[in-house]
């Protein structure tokens, strides 16, 4: 059982959507600020603006909500509905999302644990993207594969460490702390989980 203090933990993660709604709603009141001028074209611009900003919000709260949120025991999600809310959000971070879903599994939703647990692997695997990429999905046997690639990439190697129990791993912070959430997940799954960073790809396989 991973050791974590978990008001720090919940503090640490409320930090990061905080932070990640902030530039989406920012530029709503930005927008607002726009339309009180006295300017046609200005307020054509305000709107679209706004709108823009408005659908980031809900994208990437709809996301966090089902990657942090609580979710009753017995729901489930299904695969139309992972692939549309993990591509609009992955989507505005300029990550292109590549779906591979055997046939056994395509029309059989999957455990809402599962998918909190999916969709914070996706979060890991992410964040090793400076600019955008792709990150491959495979999901067959209940095992799933993600393999993340793009130029440029940043090594993370704090998952592989987590896993190991390494000593070397670093302490829990705002940057990580989802990290650690996703090994809490993943022992309520009983998952195994395996990862490797390096600067050409990052590579996760988990079992369910």
């Amino acid at each position: 059982m991973i050791a974590v203090d978990t008001r720090e933990l919940g503090e640490m993660l409320l930090t990061r959507l905080c932070h990640d709604l902030a530039g989406p709603l920012g530029a709503v009141d930005n927008g607002i600020e726009f339309l009180k001028e006295d300017n046609p074209d200005l307020r054509d611009k305000s709107m679209e603006l706004i709108a823009l900003s408005v659908r980031e919000a809900i994208d990437r709260m709809v996301f966090f909500r089902q990657t942090f949120g609580r979710t009753a025991e017995g729901n489930t999600l299904a695969w139309e509905d992972i692939k549309k809310i993990a591509g609009q959000y992955f989507g505005q971070r300029h990550i292109t999302l590549k779906w591979k879903i055997d046939k056994k599994n395509e029309g059989k939703p999957l455990p809402a644990l599962e998918v909190k647990c999916l969709f914070l692997l996706l979060l890991a695997a992410s964040d090793t993207l400076l600019s955008g990429g792709t990150i491959a999905c495979t999901y067959a046997n209940d095992r799933l594969h993600i393999h993340a690639e793009g130029k440029p990439m940043k090594a993370n190697p704090t998952l592989p460490l987590l896993l190991k129990k390494d000593k070397a791993a670093p302490a829990m912070d705002v940057k990580n702390a989802s990290l650690f959430y996703t090994l809490c997940i993943a022992e309520q799954l009983k998952a195994k989980i395996k990862a490797e960073s390096t600067e050409l790809h990052y590579a996760i396989d988990a079992t369910f």
